[in-house]
């Protein structure tokens, strides 16, 4: 397996994938009793993939992280992808069952992926480090280190910095900084084409010679790394010695070990085919699952009902009515004035409108909300673009939500394959413009073919 363990001989290769399977059918056992031909072969069709991709071994790490975390009260949760896999379910990873809410495992893994899936595990910040110090301890201080990110100089910063170490006064640097318009998420501001687009920045550059210095010398550095300091959640495990394959230090602090390559040169989910072949581990401590945990200490200490995280009721109609009335404050992703103010007239009455309302509140979608709740409430007005999608998109009341829909869309419409719809995923959530290009050739192409007139391809 050329990502996880370089030296991994078929022989552990085996031992593994034994040691899934019996683990995988055990846990599946204890979560879904009945055991339907639909549960049997998903998960026969899931482990077929992981084995013959070599990641038994990042599984059966993950599952035990999970339940070592959940044996000593540590609040987690796996967010993505992941709640794709009937493996990841019965390994105790993710909570969801993905069969309930139609969740594709092409949506996580993929025989033609190149790179290894990716498990986003959260931690409750208090005790992120506890976590980090089981991983050292089991697998070995000198196999295991964070990641280490770089902060670089960016157009505004490299600006100012210029114009402070050339001993200007602080306002020529903030003057020629603030004529630079903020990028983009996914693209960034560039010095370049920033002169382009501000006409001020233009002026200042072409009529003061301090300021065309400053900016001249700024677009050399423009890019470089400034400093290093320890990514949020990222983590490696060598199998051997961590120094065979990155060069190590403390952070700066000087009381982590980090590597000195990022995660762009560590992780082969990144950069496939450039990277060294180290697996990261995405541990990410969030206060708000901090805050859950002290809830449920505090509450079983002064009640007799004990609350179990994994069991409570999703059809709670006293939440939803709470969530209707407005009442959202420490309710994580739902507290803000904006999404409160939405939730008041949705008036939620399951999960998968609160599960709607989250994916759309953030900018692009947004716009889609009024609609959302409109046809929520007024059934009459739901419709399909296309009469082949009332079969994934009745849940959403014919919107789409989620990246899911998206490349479920590309698979329907326009004839991909599994493989070529998560290419055209990762374009759009990776907001590769090329790439965007290319995919909108190809699906008004394969719509078209597919029975779809041009125009509404479009």
């Amino acid at each position: 397996n050329k990502w996880f363990f370089p030296e991994y001989t078929l022989e552990k290769r085996k031992t593994a994938n034994s040691q899934l399977n019996e683990i995988v059918w055990e846990g599946i056992k204890k979560r879904a009793p009945k055991l339907t031909t639909e549960i049997k072969t998903r998960i026969n069709y899931e482990l077929t993939i992981i084995r013959k991709k070599g990641f038994s071994t990042y599984f059966l790490i993950v599952s035990d992280l999970a339940l070592w975390a959940h044996d000593r009260g540590i609040v987690t949760n796996t967010r993505g992808s992941t709640a794709g896999s009937m493996v990841a379910y019965a390994l105790g990873i993710v909570n969801i069952n993905p069969l309930v809410y139609d969740l594709p495992f092409e949506r996580f893994l993929t025989p033609w992926r190149p790179s290894p899936p990716d498990i986003d595990f959260d931690i409750a910040d208090d005790r992120r480090e506890e976590v980090i110090d089981y991983f050292t301890k089991k697998y070995g201080k000198n196999k295991v280190a964070q990641i280490c990110t770089f902060g670089r100089m960016l157009a505004r910063g490299s600006v100012r910095d210029t114009a402070r170490v050339l001993g200007y006064p602080y306002s020529v640097g903030d003057r020629i900084s603030k004529a630079i318009p903020l990028g983009s998420q996914g693209f960034p501001m560039s010095i370049a084409r920033a002169i382009k687009s501000s006409p001020e920045l233009k002026d200042l550059y072409e009529r003061d010679n301090d300021s065309k210095l400053v900016i001249e010398l700024a677009r050399q550095i423009e890019g470089n790394a400034r400093h290093i300091s320890v990514h949020a959640a990222g983590l490696v495990i060598a199998p051997n010695e961590i120094t065979e394959y990155s060069p190590i230090q403390l952070d700066p602090e000087g009381k982590k070990i980090i590597t000195q390559y990022d995660m762009d040169a560590l992780d082969p989910n990144v950069s496939p085919g450039e990277a060294v072949g180290l697996l990261k581990f995405d541990l990410l401590g969030l206060r708000n699952l901090s805050i859950l945990g002290s809830a449920i200490e505090i509450v079983n200490r002064q009640s007799k009902d004990k609350i179990d995280l994994v069991n409570i009721p999703l059809d709670d109609k006293k939440t939803f009515e709470m969530l209707s009335r407005g009442d959202t404050m420490g309710v994580f992703q739902l507290s803000g004035s904006g999404m409160t103010r939405y939730l008041k007239d949705l008036k939620p009455t399951r999960v998968e409108d609160l599960m709607a309302m989250v994916a759309l509140y953030r900018p692009g979608p947004m716009a889609q909300i009024p609609e959302y709740i409109e046809r929520k409430n007024n059934p009459a007005k739901v419709s399909y673009f296309d009469p082949r999608m009332k079969d994934y998109l009745g849940k959403s009341y014919g919107l789409i939500v989620y990246q899911d829909d998206v490349f479920t869309t590309a698979i329907n419409i326009a004839g991909y394959t599994w493989e070529e719809a998560d290419k055209f995923r990762k374009a759009v959530g990776k907001k590769i413009p090329q790439e965007m290009e290319k995919q909108k050739e190809k699906f008004i192409k394969g719509a078209t073919a597919n029975g779809m007139e041009e125009e509404k391809s479009e």
